[in-house]
Order: C-alpha cells, then sequence, then structure tokens
C-alpha cells in the first residue's frame, strides 16, 4: 500500500514538472505527440532526447532576466557569498567561522537575494551607465540591509550585525560606507559578473536546468522552512525551555542552543 502511495506521489510530480515543461516550451509537445502517435507510446520523451530537439531548435535555456535564471542565480550566488564572507573573516579576524545563513548547506541567502533582487533593480535602470548604476545600488543596498536587519529582529529576535560603532550609520543596521560598497559592488557586478554568470546558466540544456530549476528551489524553501522554525525556537526557548509538542521537541534534540550558536556564531539574541 505505502509502496503504491509512493508510486502514484512520484507520477504526480512528474506529470506536473513535464506539464510545466511543456507548457513553456510548446514545440517540445507538439514534436513528442507526434511521435506517440507514430510509435504508440505516450508522450512523453526523455530529458536527453527533449534537450536535443530543443537545442537544435536554437532555443536557450532561462534567455534574459528569466524566473529560472533567478533561481540558478540565487543557488549561484548564495554559495559565492557564503565562500567570500568565509574568507574575508578568516582573513581579517583569522577565525574559520561558519557564514552560512541557513541550517542546511553553505549558503549565505542574503547574498543570494540580494544579487536576485539587485539584477531586477538594475535590468529597470533607464539610463544604466556607471553613475545610475552605483546610485540604484547605493541606495538599494542600505534599504536592503536595513530591512534584511529589521526582519531578523522582528520575525526571529535575533540580531546579526550592528554597526552603532561606526559612524553615519542608520539605527545600527546600515551605514554610510557599506551603502557606498552596495553601489561599487553594483556596478562591478552589472559590468563583470552578472554577464559571464548569465551567459553559463543560459549554457545549461533548457529540460536539464528547468528540472534541476524546481529542484533547487523546492530546497531552499523548505532549507528557509527549517531555518525559520530552528530559528524562533531557539528564541522561544528563553521563555519556555519545555518543547510543547513533537516539533519543537525534535528542534530542542537536533538544534540545541550549542548547535544554533555553531550555526551563526555572529549571531545574538535581542537584549542580550
Amino acid at each position: 500500500m505505502a509502496h503504491n502511495r509512493k508510486l502514484r506521489l512520484g507520477e504526480w510530480i512528474s506529470r506536473g514538472i513535464w506539464n510545466r515543461i511543456y507548457r513553456q516550451y510548446p514545440s517540445l509537445l507538439a514534436e513528442n505527440e507526434e511521435n506517440s502517435v507514430e510509435n504508440g507510446a505516450s508522450p512523453s520523451a526523455g530529458i536527453a532526447a527533449s534537450d536535443q530537439f530543443l537545442q537544435q531548435q536554437g532555443i536557450i535555456f532561462a534567455e534574459g532576466i528569466h524566473f529560472y535564471k533567478l533561481i540558478w542565480m540565487l543557488l549561484i550566488t548564495s554559495f559565492m557569498g557564503d565562500i567570500i564572507e568565509t574568507v574575508y573573516v578568516f582573513l581579517t579576524a583569522h577565525i574559520l567561522m561558519r557564514r552560512s545563513s541557513l541550517v542546511l548547506g553553505p549558503f549565505s541567502i542574503v547574498w543570494g537575494l540580494g544579487a536576485v533582487i539587485l539584477t531586477l533593480v538594475l535590468s529597470k535602470v533607464k539610463k544604466q551607465n556607471n553613475l545610475s548604476i552605483f546610485i540604484a545600488g547605493f541606495f538599494f543596498g542600505g534599504a536592503f540591509e536595513y530591512l534584511c536587519s529589521v526582519f531578523t529582529e522582528v520575525f526571529f529576535g535575533m540580531k546579526f550585525w550592528d554597526y552603532s560603532h561606526m559612524p553615519f550609520n542608520i539605527d545600527g543596521r546600515t551605514n554610510l560606507l557599506f551603502m557606498i560598497f552596495w553601489g561599487i559592488v553594483s556596478v562591478l557586478w552589472f559590468h563583470y559578473a552578472y554577464p559571464p554568470i548569465s551567459r553559463f546558466i543560459e549554457k545549461i540544456p533548457p529540460i536539464l536546468g528547468s528540472v534541476l530549476a524546481i529542484a533547487i528551489a523546492i530546497f531552499f524553501l523548505s532549507d528557509s522552512m527549517v531555518t525559520a522554525m530552528v530559528m524562533v525556537r531557539a528564541t522561544d526557548r528563553k521563555e519556555h525551555p519545555e518543547p510543547r509538542n513533537a516539533i519543537e521537541s525534535f528542534i530542542d534534540q537536533e538544534y540545541p542552543e550549542n548547535v544554533v550558536r555553531a550555526l551563526w556564531p555572529n549571531m545574538n539574541f535581542l537584549g542580550e
């Protein structure tokens, strides 16, 4: 019985993914339906054969500012951001510190979301010269950093950075120096980093890229949900140390205070 339910679930997921792919690439559906009529098979070619057919048509995966490209960019830049922060802390503080935002994997979601939103913002800049890009990045970076800080404090009762000791700071959540840094990074991103990353993503076979993009999105959503639950429970333990349900009991067992501190060593609870 359980085996049959797993088979039905797998078939439902597979059918849903292929239906989405067919909506995105109608020519593939027409080709598969034609082959199914000739061969008496169901209209579903394999991934490799479908990719070969689309590439022969000159179809490029996630061309332009595409949703799937943004998902892949989230994965790549989240990983790159984690590596950059880890190396920076090691070189400046001589400490090998975990800098990942999520409980699973070496991913800094702040860097990933920042890169995705920054790409969308810069794509809307009408005059894409260095000055306009710098100004857009300057204000975007300040607002993004400020809102991220507010979000973690309000929803999780945690603070991951505090610039109160720096001049020209805004509530300790961002400051003029880092806003200038965001402006410079925006210019570098737009001219030197985004183009090669975009070309790399567009070289991925269309069907494989689409299937993996869906898997990446599911992974990040699941990882973010688990991370949020761990953060909420870590703060809630200050007032309710004993678990009140099975989920809290599981989190307390797998993510006690010492594990939470190891996951986010630069984090402080509000009031500490």
